[in-house]
């Protein structure tokens, strides 16, 4: 009777302790998957407000040695002013949207752990001078020329009027937090054509980070 009693205290105690560490490992990585979203939600605040500096604080180091950080503000600022042919206007992404996967621990380099964060992502390239269809109402030779320099990254662009095109995707980044960050979250924008990044960080980040994206877009389109 008393062996019954004891053990049935033991699996009480034992479930109580299960319990307690499952609960503060499980509050431990919401904890960071919600420091990932926060981060990226700001740092997606800040590309529309054209605050570059806050952008670029948040970037991975590693795009720095690959590009100087003034080459970088100069670049976005570029960006958002457009030029003599197009200028872009980026529509705000609805923060509800952001999707954040586990944090992963890398095992190929020590103390790195990564994330990966998605969302849709939508844009206007604005025509400045010619238009996108002729008299007859016909896409002129130029306009399909940038679709299908659009469709080679597997963008597919809407011409919704004359001077405007939309185009709409699945915008990915990664979120790294390792020795190089010294500890915090940095992040860098994800695409499966850039394998340079197998290089900076490791085959396997950018393989999973692969897998993870066509995962996205096989589910998106089902």
């Amino acid at each position: 009777m008393m062996t019954e009693i004891y053990k049935t205290i033991y699996m009480k105690t034992f479930s109580l302790l299960f319990l307690l560490i499952f609960s503060t490992l499980s509050f431990g990585q919401n904890s960071e998957q919600q420091t990932v979203l926060n981060d990226v939600s700001e740092m997606i605040m800040a590309t529309e407000n054209q605050k570059f500096e806050a952008v670029i604080d948040y970037m991975h180091p590693a795009i720095f040695e690959l590009v100087d950080k003034n080459t970088m503000k100069a670049s976005l600022q570029q960006m958002s002013k457009g030029n003599e042919e197009f200028k872009m206007e980026i529509i705000p992404v609805q923060k509800n949207s952001l999707k954040v996967s586990s944090v992963r621990e890398s095992k190929s380099t020590e103390g790195r752990r990564y994330a990966f964060i998605h969302y849709p992502f939508q844009f206007k390239m604005i025509s400045q001078k010619e238009e996108f269809y002729d008299i007859l109402g016909n896409l002129t030779e130029r306009a399909l020329n940038i679709r299908l320099q659009f469709n080679r990254q597997r963008l597919y662009p809407e011409f919704v009027d004359n001077y405007t095109l939309l185009i709409k995707t699945t915008s990915m980044m990664i979120g790294i937090k390792d020795n190089e960050t010294q500890d915090s979250w940095k992040y860098i924008n994800f695409d499966p054509n850039h394998e340079f990044l197998a290089e900076i960080f490791s085959e396997e980040l950018f393989n999973d980070a692969k897998n993870y994206y066509y995962d996205i877009l096989s589910l998106e389109k089902q």
